[in-house]
């Protein structure tokens, strides 16, 4: 059991605060109407309809990063690949490792190609196949987050099943047979100025 002693002095001063307190009908004047209540309302209404274009642009900004950030990781992959091979480049195709290309096609888990019409998951397993998988391992390096073609909505108006990947290389880096005159090797790249 536990017992409290308070001070004389609190007791009293407390009671003379109840006493000397305003009446309740000051206190029903202190309220809000409901014309300042919809005042407040509609300023905040006013502030989010500024402020959430602001914030979109911000998402959207914060997704570019990551979709630069992508490109670079890929980059990095691509380089560190010709590094380890000798100055041999990635094919540009998705035939998988086999061809030497840097991505796989769609596949079951048991390697079974399934064409577009594919999940996701198939096509992460595709991406496991090709040449960059081992420097880069992580599927998100190879899917930018504004492409909305992993929606089913989207994919079936463009008419090829859900994609995953975002980012392609053009058939001239290592990309026969469309191209005779592909380039295989890193030291094959000229750059403007060296034509």
């Amino acid at each position: 059991m536990m017992i409290l002693f308070v001070p004389k002095e609190s007791i009293s001063s407390t009671i003379r605060t109840y006493k000397t307190s305003k009446p309740m009908k000051h206190l029903a004047r202190q309220a809000f109407t409901l014309v300042e209540l919809l005042v407040v309302i509609a300023i905040i209404a006013i502030l989010a309809g500024m402020l959430l274009p602001a914030l979109s642009r911000a998402k959207e900004a914060g997704r570019e990063t990551f979709c630069r950030n992508n490109e670079k990781n890929l980059i990095l992959a691509w380089i560190l690949y010709y590094g380890d091979n000798r100055d041999k480049i990635v094919g540009a195709h998705d035939h998988g490792r086999k061809a030497g290309d840097w991505v796989g096609r769609k596949q079951k888990e048991n390697g079974q190609l399934v064409g577009s019409g594919g999940s996701v998951e198939d096509a992460i397993r595709g991406l496991k196949d090709g040449l960059l998988w081992d420097y880069l391992e992580d599927p998100k390096v190879y899917h930018c987050l504004s492409d909305r073609r992993n929606s089913p909505l989207i994919s079936k108006k463009v008419n090829q099943g859900k994609a995953w990947r975002s980012y392609a290389i053009p058939c001239s880096m290592n990309g026969p047979p469309y191209n005779p005159e592909a380039i295989v090797k890193f030291s094959q790249l000229r750059t403007p100025s060296t034509k």
